[in-house]
């Protein structure tokens, strides 16, 4: 099993979560791609661009998600790999949820599966995605927010720090010093940094990132144990 919950930003930004995932994917069989965070408008722009990069990581067989009756037609056992695109995460955790996906892909990576999950694709991994409603807006009305909880009881934000106004990083740093106090285990992922998941725990990559614990901050270096 390997899991990567990537801060976002994508492989210019952690190409080393990316050169980690393509490492680990059975690339007899083909990666899936899920875009549920996004409106299906954009679907088969996002799908080429996600092959290219899958092509430039030496991962060429690929399959696109169209729609959650697709997926719940799908043995994940046929897919050498999952990538998980962002956009909304809440938009992204009720498809799953509503099509069943939450438990099948939770079932994929405890039988060895292969799985990144960037921004909203990487909220999902932790114990509940509400922190990221500073960011995120519940437009879909998601009332079970919690995630797949991979992080024995940690939740995940992403793109923290990664504004390019300092005024809506401020803002958005008191937001997240606010939900650390009713979020008792808080990761911050920059998207420089990513969380990788696998048998004997979850570990820091990429750039060092801030996590709250109990409402204390600390940082957490790569290479450094989460849980």
């Amino acid at each position: 099993m390997k899991m990567i919950l990537s801060g976002g930003g994508g492989v210019a930004k952690n190409q080393e979560a990316y050169d980690l995932f393509a490492a680990n994917v059975d690339k007899r069989k083909p990666v899936l791609y899920i875009r549920f965070a996004a409106l299906p408008d954009d679907y088969t722009t996002a799908y080429g661009k996600f092959a290219a990069s899958m092509a430039e990581l030496g991962i060429y067989s690929t399959r696109l998600c169209e729609s959650p009756e697709v997926f719940s037609e799908f043995d994940l056992s046929e897919f050498g790999g999952i990538f998980c695109s962002g956009g909304n995460t809440f938009r992204l955790l009720k498809t799953l949820k509503d099509c069943g996906a939450d438990k099948k892909i939770k079932e994929y990576l405890k039988n060895g599966g292969t799985y990144i999950g960037s921004s909203a694709g990487a909220i999902i991994g932790g114990y509940d995605i509400m922190p990221i409603i500073y960011m995120d807006a519940n437009a879909v009305l998601l009332e079970d927010t919690h995630g797949l909880d991979m992080m024995d009881g940690w939740s995940t934000i992403a793109h923290y720090g990664d504004s390019t106004s300092e005024l809506r990083n401020a803002e958005w740093d008191r937001a997240v010093r606010i939900l650390a106090t009713k979020y008792n285990k808080l990761v911050a992922l920059s998207e420089e940094s990513a969380i990788v998941i696998d048998e004997n725990g979850a570990t820091v990559q990429g750039a060092p990132c801030k996590v709250f614990e109990n409402g204390v901050e600390r940082m957490i270096a790569p290479g450094e144990r989460l849980c």
